[in-house]
């Protein structure tokens, strides 16, 4: 599919987010459904709003299983901004390209309004991987995304 706002896209985006920013969090592929068709979880941002009375009304969600993914939700406040690169699922960048982002640009706000050039510059990346960076980063609901 090529709608980047179709369901399954935006699933696997949650997916992706809560494998690499939330780990030890139990958000498996059978949690992130359940949290979405349950209203609790439509962006990434909206892991950053989950409460345990939410949490505790799902079907097999139980204190423990809740705190837990809040546990890894607030830890994650504190990730590294290679660890945040990557679990925004920008094309192109992977583990590696996320590390050399990081270390070139400690806070990720610092990519916003950088041309590709200046990030192949700073960090080393390639051409292609920069041109994603910058485009992601000149896109205003992705500003508005970190910015929630």
């Amino acid at each position: 599919c090529g709608n980047s706002a179709c369901g399954a896209q935006s699933e696997r985006r949650l997916l992706h987010f809560a494998t690499v920013c939330l780990p030890g969090s139990g958000a498996a592929r059978g949690v992130v459904p359940q949290l979405a068709e349950a209203g609790l979880v439509a962006g990434i941002e909206d892991f950053y709003s989950l409460d345990e009375a939410s949490l505790s009304s799902l079907p097999n969600f139980g204190p423990a299983r809740a705190a837990s993914l809040l546990s890894a939700v607030a830890a994650s406040r504190r990730m590294p901004p290679a660890r945040l690169l990557q679990g925004l699922n920008i094309r192109m960048v992977g583990p590696a390209a996320a590390a050399a982002l990081g270390a070139a640009f400690p806070a990720v706000g610092q990519l916003a309004g950088r041309s590709a050039g200046e990030i192949v510059e700073a960090s080393g990346v390639g051409p292609a991987v920069a041109s994603c960076v910058s485009d992601w980063f000149s896109q205003p609901h992705n500003l508005q995304l970190l910015g929630r």
